[in-house]
């Protein structure tokens, strides 16, 4: 008996390659295609749950005004206003707070900053005693126009009937947006008023006790 020792053919070569080229590229897809869904649903994941830590935060700076909110005319900015009495050797001393909530188009994160001010008791007026540098309560949020809804807008259109403040906020992290709309309801009643103004919401026989 002769035994063949030729090997393999061209032809067999490359119908090899050509099965294995084929093989390789099914595999090579659904790994991509697996990676691109983890991804997406790990953004959707992140999103959601960013804008719900967004608007935890919100919720507790914004219910607890004891003395006015407000926005401007675009509202894109939230004012916050509170006080606090504080007691000491030489008296009481009024500390009024007011809180400023705007986005940073840049770094594309919802900025926080305080002011603070001490009201002379004698005639209700208010000294700038210090403020503090904004810093971020929130990230990933959207680039302007890239969501239908605003990226941060503050409806205030019920404050005076309602007591209601109405918070829009949109996120986004790589190709993943999520909006949301919540409503909070003040604790504390407060004035009509929907300005940024110390003078509107810090009056002496509000805060005097």
């Amino acid at each position: 008996m002769k035994s063949d020792n030729r090997g393999i053919s061209l032809v067999e070569l490359i119908a090899s390659i050509a099965i294995l080229a084929l093989v390789s590229g099914a595999i090579l897809g659904f790994f991509l295609f697996s990676t691109r869904q983890y991804h997406k649903g790990s953004s959707e994941s992140t999103v959601q749950n960013e804008a719900q830590m967004v608007m935890g935060r919100l919720e507790n700076l914004i219910i607890n005004a004891s003395d006015g909110v407000g926005t401007n005319a675009s509202g894109d900015v939230l004012y916050l206003f509170n006080h606090e009495v504080q007691n000491g050797g030489g008296g009481k001393t009024y500390i009024c707070r007011r809180t400023t909530i705007t986005l940073n188009n840049t770094t594309h994160q919802l900025m926080s900053s305080n002011e603070d001010y001490v009201m002379n008791p004698g005639d209700g007026s208010l000294t700038l005693t210090g403020s503090s540098t904004p810093a971020p309560i929130a990230d990933y949020m959207d680039t302007e126009g890239a969501c239908a809804t605003p990226v941060f807008n503050v409806n205030l259109s019920k404050l005076a009937t309602e007591q209601t403040v109405t918070v829009t906020i949109s996120i986004k992290l790589r190709e993943q947006s999520y909006s949301t709309t919540n409503q909070f309801v003040l604790r504390n009643r407060v004035s009509s008023s929907t300005t940024d103004s110390l003078e509107e919401h810090f009056k002496l026989e509000n805060i005097k006790e």
